[in-house]
């Protein structure tokens, strides 16, 4: 029904129908691109400046999805330090 309303709408502003066969796919890269911002705030506030900086270069800069695609730079070594369990 919702639909049927914006094409109507639309159909009145540009003279044709809106192509909304894709909707249901535009409307979850949305919904991922933000929960990954939501993240990146979370991670921003929350951990040091270079697993931040990481996170943010590897979903956002390079548009990486799969863990492991991080940016150049990248500050491995406090990440790997921050990772490793410490001895009491």
């Amino acid at each position: 029904m919702r639909t049927n309303a914006i094409s109507v709408v639309h159909a009145k502003k540009t003279g044709s129908a809106p192509d909304v066969s894709d909707a249901d796919v535009r409307a979850r890269r949305i919904v991922e691109d933000m929960a990954i911002l939501l993240e990146a705030g979370l991670v921003a506030r929350a951990s040091p400046p270079e697993l931040a900086d990481a996170f943010i270069g590897s979903r956002l800069e390079s548009r990486g999805r799969i863990y492991g695609t991080l940016t150049r730079g990248t500050h491995l070594a406090a990440i790997i330090a921050r990772a490793s369990p410490t001895r009491c």
